[in-house]
């Protein structure tokens, strides 16, 4: 007769994903690359948390994501994982069955979703109506239009009613100052509204508020400039030890020996350089001012050499660069006078809109997490509900959100957190991809109470295709994915000595990867 297998062997995947999935660390951070099993991985972690501690009921469980689509189908993929644990198991595990049956009290959901049933469960201990909604973005769009049309009337009378005392002295004081009028004339009021929107949602995902906003302190803007300086070496890289070399030997090989004299003075001065800070700040400034301002009378040949090693035209990268040069030179007092007045005017509309949507009983989406987390960290047996916390999609987290999962995580329960860094496609919702890689920074920083796994073995490409992808996000991000920081690129590799991989990866009729380039005729 033969021995029946131990409940275990049913967990199944590479030797890292079971790893993950048995994992009884405080921190277990798991960077999954696409197409490396994370749903199967994050399913099977669930039914495993189940089966091996049958004291633990699936509402101590807590899944969150940050989209409907990927909540779905954490849904689906863990109650069938759990299920089929049970349907194969049951004599063993005994206990499955009311998780099975309880599966609709699992905690599974956008982290949106989850901080509006945090409202709703802790509505005595916030000052917020439980029946409160979200508001529609074009409620939100309507607004800035309204302040927009207060700027252009160079008055506070139609902000004061959703204002009470300081603000309401703070709005007349501003509007009464010639200078914040020049400014107004002098710039599109719908484009100071947009640009207050937008300092609002950045700064409200960061844990601001308009309070904040309005004595903003003026340390920041330098160190907004100082954070720049690693640009100016990015910038001196590409071009002094890239570009220009490679391009002028290149030329001048050619019987007309032709080459923009610009360029060429430019490299000429600098070529000697050792170089010093303010060496690659002058270059910076020279390259983008003087020398890239006209290559009209460069032969084309030049500028499709320079192209090629930019990795896209001309003009739209010098455009984005001198944006980038004004962001990295200090500011005169002028500018920190104009600074002041754009925060001040940011952090105006910003209160109105707060105050309207008080009025009106609606929340935005950092409302939702903000109150959520006062509500945790005023309650801590609430996060002492939740035994184990796991995380889908970690790199798209902002701060606030961060705030929250924190706020959750401690007294003894567990945080598992899944993520790639690659993979980040939420940076014009503020997600900031610093947060995932401090926990990952943390989770090696203590192997003995946490754990780093990296997921790295991609079952949905090719062996060619992902050469391809390796060598060419390599060089993308040879010097960290973000600017003055450690994330370096981790390349995917297939299931080597899985039996199926050799045959996918047969001679196809067409090639797996094909390289295109598009350069301005």
């Amino acid at each position: 007769m033969t021995e029946e297998k131990d409940w275990r062997s049913l967990i199944a995947g590479r030797p890292e994903q079971i790893e993950a999935i048995t994992s009884e660390c405080a921190l277990t951070v798991v960077s999954a690359g696409a197409g490396t099993g994370k749903t199967h991985t994050l399913a099977q972690r669930f039914a495993w948390i189940l089966a091996e501690h049958p004291d633990c009921a699936v509402d101590e469980i807590l899944v969150l994501t940050f989209t409907e689509k990927a909540a779905r189908e954490m849904q689906e993929r863990i109650a069938h994982t759990v299920s089929d644990w049970y349907d194969k198991r049951g004599k063993e595990l005994p206990h499955l069955g009311e998780s099975v049956h309880r599966m609709g009290d699992a905690y599974i959901s956008t982290i949106h979703a989850f901080a509006m049933k945090v409202i709703r469960e802790s509505a005595l201990a916030l000052d917020v109506d439980p029946t409160a909604g979200i508001a529609p973005e074009p409620k939100e769009d309507l607004w800035w239009e309204r302040f927009a049309h207060a700027l252009d009337a160079a008055s506070e009378e139609p902000l004061a009613g959703l204002l009470d005392e300081p603000w309401r002295a703070r709005a007349a004081e501003l509007f009464a100052n010639e200078s914040f009028v020049g400014l107004v004339n002098a710039y599109s009021p719908t484009t100071l509204a947009a640009a207050a929107k937008a300092a609002c949602g950045t700064l409200g995902s960061a844990g601001f508020t308009p309070e904040d906003l309005w004595d903003w302190p003026e340390e920041n803007l330098d160190g907004d400039v100082a954070s720049m300086e690693p640009w100016f070496q990015e910038v001196w890289t590409l071009w002094m030890e890239g570009i220009l070399p490679r391009v002028r030997e290149a030329l001048l090989a050619e019987p007309d020996k032709h080459f923009p004299s610009s360029l060429a003075a430019l490299y000429a001065k600098f070529q000697h350089s050792a170089p010093s800070q303010q060496d690659m700040r002058d270059f910076a400034a020279d390259l983008l001012e003087t020398a890239l301002s006209n290559l009209k009378d460069g032969k084309q040949d030049t500028k499709k050499k320079i192209i090629e090693f930019l990795g896209e035209n001309i003009a739209p990268w010098r455009d984005e660069a001198r944006k980038k040069l004004l962001r990295a030179t200090p500011p005169s007092e002028e500018e920190r006078a104009l600074s002041r007045f754009l925060n001040r005017l940011s952090a105006l509309g910003w209160q109105c809109w707060e105050s309207l949507r008080r009025r009106e009983n609606v929340l935005s989406m950092n409302d939702l997490i903000a109150y959520a987390g006062e509500a945790v960290r005023r309650e801590p047996a609430y996060a002492r509900k939740f035994k184990y916390i796991l995380v889908d999609e970690f790199q798209d987290t902002d701060a606030l959100q961060d705030a929250l999962i924190a706020s959750l995580w401690g007294g003894g329960n567990k945080l598992f957190l899944v993520g790639d860094l690659k993979q980040s496609i939420y940076r014009f919702r503020h997600a900031n991809l610093l947060i995932f890689q401090n926990y990952i920074e943390l989770a090696k920083a203590d192997p003995e109470n946490n754990r780093y796994i990296a997921l790295d073995r991609s079952f949905r490409t090719k062996g060619e295709a992902l050469g391809a992808f390796n060598a060419l996000f390599s060089d993308i991000w040879r010097n960290g994915l973000e600017a003055g920081t450690s994330m370096t690129y981790e390349p995917l590799g297939g299931p080597d000595d899985a039996d199926w991989w050799a045959a996918r990866n047969a001679p196809a009729l067409l090639p797996a990867v094909e390289p295109l380039l598009s350069l301005p005729s």
